[in-house]
């Protein structure tokens, strides 16, 4: 098999198990102010990730990008109804629009993935390109999903 067709093959894996977690996990789910702090933890990984990770190389570049990826798996199951209100920066539009912020999400988990990929193949133009591709990802859910 190509590594093109191993690449997509393991995109496609990676983007449906973060789509089926939470749906998956409803009785492990995180709820109210454990859910907040959890997807505040996750998100404070992913982006200060991002951050060291722009001028990695090698092993540390794949391990950046898998650090992403498994906390990028994690955060669909930190968004349970009740946890709305609280110490929270999500935006309401999160359970009153799912479709979009679903769609959002799964922009990203695949840009997560992408950007493993370019780790993987040691590609410097698709790491950059990756990585671009992630870093409008976040700041789409971001401008949407949460509050500045």
């Amino acid at each position: 098999m190509s590594l093109n067709k191993m690449t997509a093959w393991s995109i496609a894996g990676l983007v449906a198990m973060a789509l089926a977690a939470p749906v998956l996990a409803q009785g492990d789910m995180l709820s109210g102010a454990d859910a907040i702090a959890r997807r505040q933890e996750l998100m404070t990984t992913i982006g200060g990730t991002m951050r060291s990770a722009g001028g990695a190389t090698g092993d540390a570049r794949l391990a950046a990008a898998q650090t992403i990826v498994d906390s990028f798996a994690e955060v669909g199951m930190a968004f349970p109804e009740d946890s709305q209100e609280g110490d929270t920066k999500a935006l309401p539009a999160i359970w009153t629009d799912q479709g979009g912020f679903m769609q959002a999400y799964t922009t990203a988990v695949t840009a997560a993935a992408d950007l493993l990929a370019a780790a993987e193949s040691g590609d410097e133009a698709a790491w950059g390109l990756a990585f671009k591709d992630l870093g409008a990802a976040c700041g789409n859910c971001h401008t949407q999903y949460r509050a500045n």
